[in-house]
């Protein structure tokens, strides 16, 4: 899969960055899927259960978390790209914040939260 151009992703605004040598990291951001900015954390440990509200797995480093909400994005996550080209769809990429699992129809895998979905009408490839 290709996407159709790097910098669009769901990153509305960095807040803050910092440089490391000669790499740039946005350590504060704001994410569309999130009312509030969310913090980079690079190390540490999780004192409760958190889980990335993008993939719904459990959260590890590096992340983006808003402290107020308890809201986790993996960094990988919050970077994702908004559209990108299959070889049989154009998908924009949604969040889906149901019980229930939706199922990809590439690979057939069950999953939650984030999902790249063909927008033609009619069409149910996800």
């Amino acid at each position: 899969m290709e996407a159709l151009d790097e910098s669009i992703n769901w990153i509305t605004d960095v807040v803050e960055e910092m440089s490391f040598g000669e790499n740039t990291v946005a350590v504060e951001i704001k994410h569309a899927y999130h009312d509030h900015n969310l913090g980079l954390t690079f190390s540490g440990e999780m004192n409760d259960d958190g889980q990335c509200d993008g993939r719904m797995r459990p959260i590890s480093t590096p992340f983006y978390s808003c402290e107020q909400c308890k809201f986790f994005l993996h960094k990988e996550c919050a970077e994702l790209w908004r559209k990108i080209r299959h070889p049989f769809h154009l998908l924009t990429l949604t969040n889906s914040y149901t019980i229930l699992s939706s199922r990809c129809s590439g690979c057939r895998r069950l999953h939650h939260g984030f999902s790249y979905k063909c927008n033609d009408k009619g069409c149910k490839f996800e």
